[in-house]
C-alpha cells in the first residue's frame, strides 16, 4: 500500500526534474540558434511544447485510468486541492 503511494511521487519528481533539465536545455540551444531564422527557432520551440503536452496527456489519461491523482503522496494539502469542491455563487 505504502509503495503504491510513493511510486506516483516519484514519477512526478522524476517528471519534474527531468522537464526541467530539458526546458534548460531547448532555451540554450534557442539561444545558441539566435542568428539562425526564425524558423529554426520556432521548430525547437514547436518541438519541446509538442513534448511537454504529450507527457502531460500521457499523465492525465493515467490519473483518469487509475482514478488518483498522479503526486497525491506528495502533501496531504496537495491532495486536498484536487479534492475541494468547486465553489458556488
Amino acid at each position: 500500500m505504502i509503495l503504491a503511494n510513493i511510486l506516483p511521487a516519484a514519477l512526478l519528481a522524476a517528471h519534474l526534474w527531468q522537464s526541467t533539465l530539458f526546458i534548460a536545455a531547448i532555451v540554450l540551444l534557442a539561444l545558441a540558434l539566435r542568428k539562425n531564422r526564425v524558423q529554426t527557432r520556432y521548430v525547437v520551440w514547436l518541438i519541446a511544447s509538442l513534448k511537454c503536452l504529450v507527457a502531460v496527456s500521457i499523465k492525465t489519461i493515467i490519473t483518469k485510468l487509475t482514478h488518483k491523482p498522479i503526486g497525491c503522496a506528495l502533501s496531504s494539502t496537495f491532495c486536498q486541492l484536487y479534492r475541494r469542491k468547486p465553489m458556488t455563487a
